[in-house]
């Protein structure tokens, strides 16, 4: 048999798989569904935890370097930036200071960290914060309704907070101290006044209430005795006594005092004037004397992260590659289940000329075709669907879905389910081999 013949045989062989299968079109098109899902499944969860993963990055892509207490730095990372946890100790202004001014350094913000607003963080930083700060694909935060920080007294809140809480610009809010849903003393004596409402992200920041330091650092004096001025830049009555029975103003003891009546601090976010910087701040962050300390480097931290969650990972794998196993094997029961009732027909095949393996090779083929008509319905499906969630899993969970060319790894898999299909239809294909050899050109029942 030369090339032409083999391709008429094929291309008669693919007629007639066609027919056949518009002959058991419901049957078909259940089988064909099954696999498209599956398919599906197993590609949209590729992507959703690719998308996840760019997620985590993207939330900590402006940050070169997180400085805290000496502690580990995956705790760093989930304390400072997703507010879960807390750091080990606290770390000094002075500390603050010296790390801002390092040559390397182009920007530093500070972090005070351990109280909550009915179960949401509450960060208290500077303006910069919000100058520095990117989510997503280097996006700045905006808001949505109000103004930034502007007095000691001034709260900024997430969109999530607002949104669960319903609350609103100009209304007043209570911290407590406490993390969670835990909170061991509640701060009435020195409440806030949202300013504004951010825009929602998909990020940590939605979930966290932003004050300024000096507001933070009042809420948290000793006697509690200190009372917030709107129209003071500290926050705190700076009203004190000298050795000699004498008040003063601190106000007027210059740019110093102030700073120092923001206290202690959790961590420092810090921006570094070049990429390769890194290692040479964070061994110098490492070697540092006042106080141990410790540079987190979110990239590599995250690293770790994606290390402890592969079980997790590997486990939603294996429940996709369960669905389309069994999608394959629906395949193989639509074919196995329909032989008998296709008897009839193979004995008409042979009495027209038709092998026994000729036959074979036609269920063969009828099962490739559903698997790849599966495959390619489940892959449109998601180009259609991807897009359409896009914008809510974007708003929801800061998620960005994007259907673009095939990954090497998504193209083995479905590689792999082409074969695993032709494996499968082998099973039907064998059996109706033996039934045509047995039946000959009449059907033996």
């Amino acid at each position: 048999m030369d090339d032409s013949q083999r391709k008429q045989v094929c291309l008669e062989m693919i007629g007639l798989a066609l027919k056949s299968l518009q002959s058991r079109l419901f049957t078909a098109v259940l089988t064909v569904l099954a696999v498209a899902m599956s398919v599906a499944l197993l590609i949209g969860v590729e992507r959703i935890r690719e998308a996840a993963r760019n997620g985590f990055s993207d939330t900590v892509s402006g940050i070169d370097l997180i400085v805290a207490a000496r502690g580990d730095d995956l705790q760093i990372l989930l304390a400072t930036v997703f507010g879960i946890g807390s750091t080990a100790n606290s770390v000094s202004w002075e500390t603050y200071e010296e790390i801002r001014d390092l040559p390397n350094v182009a920007w530093a913000v500070p972090l005070a960290l351990g109280d909550t607003h009915a179960g949401f963080p509450v960060v208290g930083t500077t303006p910069e914060y919000f100058d520095h700060y990117r989510y997503g694909k280097g996006r700045p935060l905006a808001l949505k309704d109000g103004q930034m920080l502007i007095d000691d007294t001034d709260a900024v809140i997430g969109f999530e907070v607002a949104s669960s809480l319903g609350y609103q610009v100009g209304m007043t809010i209570v911290n407590a101290h406490g993390g969670g849903e835990i909170e061991t003393e509640v701060h009435s004596e020195t409440p806030f006044t949202i300013s504004a409402v951010l825009e929602r992200t998909g990020s940590p920041v939605d979930r966290m209430v932003f004050v300024s330091l000096e507001g933070f650092a009042a809420i948290h004096s000793e006697d509690n005795e200190s009372t917030l001025d709107p129209l003071s830049n500290t926050g705190l009555d700076m009203t004190t006594t000298d050795v000699d029975g004498a008040t003063t103003n601190s106000m007027d003891q210059g740019h110093d005092d102030h700073e120092h009546a923001r206290g202690s601090i959790n961590a420092i976010y810090v921006g570094l004037t070049a990429p390769e910087a890194a290692l040479a701040v964070q061994r110098y962050v490492g070697e540092f004397q006042a106080e141990p300390l410790t540079a987190a480097m979110p990239t590599a931290t995250l690293f770790r992260l994606w290390s402890i969650t592969s079980i997790a990972e590997a486990s939603l794998r294996a429940v996709s590659a369960a669905v389309v196993l069994a999608g394959l094997f629906g395949l193989v029961v639509m074919f196995t289940a329909t032989l008998d009732a296709r008897r009839r027909e193979f004995a008409i095949l042979r009495s027209i000329g038709a092998t026994p393996t000729y036959v074979a090779g036609l269920v063969l083929v009828e099962a490739m075709m559903v698997a790849l008509a599966g495959i390619l319905i489940g892959l449109l499906s998601l180009a259609v669907i991807l897009p359409i969630l896009t914008p809510v899993f974007t708003q929801k969970y800061g998620l960005t879905l994007v259907f673009s060319s095939l990954s090497s790894w998504e193209i083995g898999i479905i590689g792999f389910i082409l074969i695993a299909a032709l494996v499968a239809s082998v099973i039907p294909a064998s059996r109706v081999f033996r039934q045509t050899l047995s039946d000959g050109l009449s059907i033996r029942l």
